[in-house]
C-alpha cells in the first residue's frame, strides 16, 4: 500500500523531533540503563542482543568497558552488550562511572539492536551534577532555605529564623539577635562562645537569646 504525503510527512517528523530521554543524577551516582523491545502488537520481545555505548557529550570520548576509561581511540570494549531480564521484559546494564569522573557533565547512552526485524537505534541523555547532600569547600553560598544535615563550619552572616542547636561554638557577633534554642549542651557557656549569663546552667529547655539574656 502506498503512503500519502501526510503519511510520510508524520513519518519524517517523528524521526526529526522525536526528543531524547534525558534523566539527571548525582555525580558519582551509578545508573542502571534499561531498553524494552517491542513488536508491532506492543507486546515485548525477549532473545535480542542490545548493545550499549557511553558517549561523553563534552568532548565525544567513548567509555571502554575493558579498563573503564573514557577514550577518543584505541578501545578494546567500546560497547556492551545488555542483560536481558525475561520475566520482566527489559534488557538493562548497571554502570558506575569512574572515579575520574568528578564534574557535572552529560552522558549519551546510544542503544543498538541489529535484528532486522526491529532495526532500532536510541539515545538516552544523563545529566549528571551536584545534587542531593553537598559539601561547599570555600567561596560562600548566598543563602539557605530550610534545614542543613551537615555541619557548618565557617561564619554565618545573619539568622533569619529561629536555629535549633546540637552542638556549637558560635561567637554572637556574626549572628544577630536571632534566638538559638539549645537542645543537648553540657553548659551553656561551654558550648556557646561570648555568651554572657550569669544564670546558664539554667538552660535546660530554655532559648538563649544571642544577646545573652535568657528567654523565660
Amino acid at each position: 500500500m502506498k503512503k500519502t504525503l501526510v503519511e510520510w510527512a508524520v513519518i519524517v517528523s517523528l524521526v526529526l523531533f522525536l526528543p531524547v530521554m534525558t534523566f539527571a543524577r548525582n555525580i558519582g551516582d551509578a545508573f542502571t540503563a534499561v531498553y524494552t523491545c517491542l513488536n508491532s502488537s506492543g507486546s515485548p520481545v525477549t532473545g535480542q542482543s542490545i548493545t550499549l555505548k557511553i558517549e561523553k557529550a563534552s568532548n565525544g570520548d567513548f567509555f571502554d568497558f575493558d579498563d573503564s576509561t573514557f577514550k577518543n581511540e584505541s578501545w578494546t570494549n567500546k560497547s556492551v552488550t545488555l542483560s536481558e531480564d525475561a520475566t520482566e521484559h527489559k534488557y538493562f546494564y548497571h554502570w558506575t562511572p569512574p572515579g575520574t569522573e568528578t564534574s557535572p557533565e552529560q552522558y549519551l547512552f546510544v542503544y543498538d539492536n541489529a535484528n532486522t526485524t526491529y532495526l532500532d537505534h536510541q539515545v538516552k541523555s544523563v545529566q549528571y551534577q551536584t545534587i542531593g547532600n553537598s559539601t561547599f569547600a570555600g567561596g560562600a553560598v548566598a543563602s539557605v532555605t530550610g534545614s542543613v544535615g551537615g555541619n557548618v563550619d565557617g561564619s554565618v552572616a545573619s539568622v533569619v529564623e529561629n536555629v535549633t542547636v546540637a552542638n556549637c561554638d558560635v561567637p554572637t557577633s556574626t549572628m544577630g539577635t536571632s534566638n538559638i534554642t539549645t537542645t543537648d549542651l553540657d553548659t551553656a557557656v561551654g558550648k556557646l562562645n561570648n555568651i554572657s549569663a550569669t544564670d546558664v546552667w539554667e538552660y535546660e529547655n530554655r532559648t538563649v537569646n544571642l544577646n545573652g539574656t535568657l528567654a523565660y
